[in-house]
């Protein structure tokens, strides 16, 4: 079959799914090479299920794992890693292991925010196969370059021979001239921007102003040479300059800048200089140079993170962040690469192409105290963001491009076999091209609110290839995109809901969620629950050689927590929708602690169950019977409490067999699976002194523990002798746990009452007073909300929401489901 004239055929119909990119078919279609990539939509991934992967049968199913409870150490930096300088890459030896743990050889493995193509990578090494998609047409363009190999022989003698004939052709624009006359090569370019003394008017460029020699550093504020006032940057007027811009055919105003130092080798040696005559001539002949090749002219979109490329830089479209000659080069490079029959060999070479941009273009910053001190100087980017700094550098493109030859080869001598891995282009709210109960195991790594603008990051790496992210389904917090907090919850939502649907009944999904901020992980965790998933164990990825962003960004979270998520088996789900969840709640508990280890866990504990119990039935519709007395009771009665863990019949031998081979006696050893639970707030207070009470303990024992973990925020907690007093037992002056029934109802029923009136209050509050509410006691809010749900008091909810603090609602997922919930109840689903 004709697969490119097949995919020609399908378009029309491709394009009804979501993240078809933004460009001309052509284009598209040049670039795929079907079946294995397309940068659309891929027809052909139903064909590479019924090829490589097993049908779902429910009857004679007989797949069980429980959760992969470790943490890992990793790390990200390594030759098969680095060989493109992506904003975001998992490390494939941690995806490989979680593979591996929830897979056996052969089985399907699906990616759909696959960026780097990570997850391929662990496939191959695994012996999966793997469905990766993405809806950025340079991310699913990288995967399918690093889960294949082209033959590393023949793309090493290809590149020599594109790289011989482009610096024949080039090499002049970086030859300089030594002081005996002969011609050195320029290793680098140190550009400064020019400005104007905000006293006396007078041009000046920063690195002749700012740079301290002898000290080796930039000064923050220094001495204008023409009027002698102490200035700084910030203060300074810019300059701007103007040029015939061929690629637009007008002429055009950018920033003025102006060499002022070049490195360059001569007979082995490195020097540098101050460019003279002939360099600034050199240059200026490149600049008025009319380049015969194609190269990207497209103009900067608006964006939050891409405007201040126009806003501070003054940079309107995407070849001015390339000097002049650089862009002569790389437009010759690019064509020699398109000349290139093998599609497989000239793939490689485009993405080699595309990984050295960014150190090519503008972006390409001083490193001060390396450059002073006799080191290249210069750091290729900073990731994750579009600054382009005052004091930038130029650098040869060929010397970089044959640095990459042999990195990305180090994927070709992986010898990847094609056929194993198959790459969509498209959205992961829109799977209508996977089956339904066809994946074995899925890892995902989304995006996460505003952490990264990965279209506007990718938009110089999108103009090479000739077509653009759509942006419509892209799950992050944007302004210019229109899309808060509600709208990126909608997109994560609808991705999961694609996830659990195509996922196999009974199987796994792995989610690495790296954030600071608690309303992104209340909307994972909503999204989690609604989407049907279960949350069944949380383990944390320590990432070793971390990005520069990482290391110096306060809000940066160093490691990531890896959410494992379980879909139940199909007799439940069918049992739950055709009943509406009543009268299952001993179902649903009964398959959530199937889902977790079996081990001491603080999902075990009765407060994280019945938690669980709520949060399940109010996020898909579900009335909620059973009050926290009434549940307690059906645990007890159809499940097995060990050392304060529940445990179904079916594991509860195999939890003492663990203790048995662990040494553990008893919840003296095994408590610190609790207790070191961080105390937040009066929830996982309560948890805590649960686990910390296995025996009897004085006030003060407790106290010295509770206060060295304590840390509570936006909380009301009562203190705690309050705490010890309504929820435990005192008895010859030491506080114990409730033992009987008797002494469990009767601590539940006294702790309603409290919670209830405190309620009750607030709603009285909010009803009497103008002033937004900015504290409450979160566990009498719930409980009261709990309370009116049941009571069909939908309306008490929704007007005691409106006079909370956004904050309150934001941060604490279980509030905001009871909000919702209400509002679908009186509005219904918009």
């Amino acid at each position: 079959m004709d697969y490119k004239e097949d995919l020609r055929k399908r378009l029309p119909e491709l394009k009804k799914i979501e993240g078809f990119p933004l460009g001309e078919d052509e284009d598209i279609i040049n670039l795929s090479n079907p079946p294995f990539y397309t940068a659309c939509p891929n027809p052909y991934i139903e064909e590479f299920i019924e090829k490589n992967g097993t049908k779902y049968d429910e009857t004679n199913d007989n797949y069980n794992r429980t959760p992969y409870i470790d943490d890992l150490d990793t790390r990200k930096n390594d030759a098969l890693s680095n060989a493109h300088s992506y904003h975001t890459k998992s490390p494939f030896n941690a995806i490989k292991q979680y593979i591996e743990h929830y897979t056996k050889p052969g089985d399907i493995i699906l990616d759909v925010f696959s960026g780097s193509g990570m997850s391929g990578i662990a496939a191959h090494k695994s012996k999966r196969n793997a469905i990766l998609c993405d809806l950025s047409p340079i991310a699913s363009f990288l995967t399918h370059n690093y889960s294949s190999s082209a033959d590393p022989f023949d793309f090493q003698n290809t590149g020599v021979e594109i790289i011989n004939k482009v610096k024949e052709k080039t090499d002049y624009l970086f030859y300089t001239i030594h002081k005996n006359n002969n011609k050195g090569f320029i290793n680098s370019v140190l550009y400064s921007q020019i400005f104007r003394c905000p006293i006396c008017d007078t041009e000046y460029n920063l690195w002749d102003y700012a740079a301290n020699h002898k000290d080796g550093k930039l000064m923050d504020e220094y001495s204008c040479k023409s009027c002698n006032a102490i200035i700084n940057k910030k203060d300074s007027k810019k300059v701007f300059t103007k040029r015939f811009d061929f690629g637009l055919n007008k002429e055009i105003e950018l920033l003025k800048n102006k060499p002022v130092e070049i490195v360059y080798t001569y007979a082995g040696k490195r020097y540098k200089k101050v460019p003279d005559e002939n360099d600034i001539n050199l240059i200026e002949a490149a600049n008025n140079y009319k380049i015969p090749f194609w190269y990207p002219t497209d103009a900067i979109p608006d964006g939050d993170e891409i405007k201040r490329l126009k806003k501070s830089l003054s940079i309107e479209n995407v070849h001015h962040l390339f000097e002049k000659r650089t862009l002569i080069v790389l437009s010759h490079l690019f064509n020699e690469i398109n000349t290139v029959s093998n599609v497989d060999i000239k793939n490689k070479l485009l993405i080699t192409f595309n990984s050295l941009l960014l150190r090519a273009s503008k972006k390409a910053i001083l490193h001060v105290s390396n450059y002073f001190h006799g080191g290249g100087g210069y750091i290729s980017t900073i990731s994750g963001n579009w600054y382009v700094p005052s004091l930038y550098f130029e650098v040869p493109v060929m010397e970089q491009f044959e640095n990459r030859i042999s990195k990305i080869n180090n994927i070709n001598k992986s010898l990847f076999k094609k056929e194993n891995v198959i790459v969509s282009t498209q959205s992961a709210t829109d799977l209508s091209n996977i089956p339904s109960n066809s994946i074995d195991f899925i890892f995902v790594d989304p995006p996460f609110g505003a952490n990264l603008m990965y279209s506007e990051l990718n938009f110089l790496y999108e103009c090479w290839l000739k077509f653009l992210t759509n942006t419509k389904e892209e799950a992050i917090i944007n302004k210019n995109q229109n899309k808060e907090i509600d709208e990126y919850g909608d997109l994560i939502l609808g991705s999961l809901s694609e996830l659990f649907r195509v996922l196999k009944p009974e199987r796994w999904l792995t989610l690495e969620f790296h954030s600071s901020k608690s309303s992104i992980w209340n909307i994972i965790q909503s999204s989690i629950n609604k989407s049907g998933f279960i949350l069944s164990h949380t383990s944390i990825l320590k990432n070793k050689g971390k990005s520069f962003v990482i290391n110096v960004a306060p809000n940066a979270v160093s490691n990531d927590l890896i959410l494992h998520l379980y879909k139940p088996s199909a007799n439940f789900i069918k049992q739950f929708k055709s009943n509406n969840g009543e009268g299952l709640e001993v179902n649903f508990i009964n398959e959530f602690l199937n889902s977790l280890p079996v081990k001491h866990s603080i999902e075990r504990t009765e407060k994280m169950l019945f938690s669980k119990y709520i949060s399940y039935y109010l996020k898909n519709g579900y009335e909620i019977l059973m009050d926290a007395n009434v549940f307690y009771n059906m645990l007890s009665n159809n499940f097995i409490n060990e050392d304060g863990f529940w445990f179904n019949s079916n594991q509860i031998n195999s939890y003492l067999e663990y203790k048995k081979k662990e040494k553990l006696n008893g919840i003296d050893q095994i408590k610190s699976g609790v207790i070191s639970l961080f105390i937040s707030d009066e929830k996982s207070a309560l948890i805590w002194l649960y686990g910390f009470l296995n025996n009897p303990k004085s006030f003060s024992d407790i106290l010295t523990e509770f206060t060295q973990l304590a840390n509570i925020q936006d909380d009301e907690v009562p203190e705690l002798l309050t705490l010890l007093e309504d929820n435990f037992i005192k008895e010859n002056n030491n506080y114990r746990r409730p033992v009987s029934e008797e002494e469990h109802s009767s601590i539940v029923l006294k702790r309603e009452k409290v919670l209830m009136r405190e309620f009750e209050s607030l709603l009285l509050k909010s009803n009497t007073e103008k002033t937004k509410i900015k504290s409450v006691r979160k566990e009498a809010l719930l409980f009261g909300f709990e309370v009116c749900y049941k009571n069909k008091r939908f309306k008490d909810i929704i007007s005691l929401s409106e006079r909370l603090d956004n904050s309150i609602i934001e941060n604490t997922s279980e509030i905001n489901d009871f909000v919702e919930a209400a509002k679908i109840m009186v509005e219904g689903i918009s």
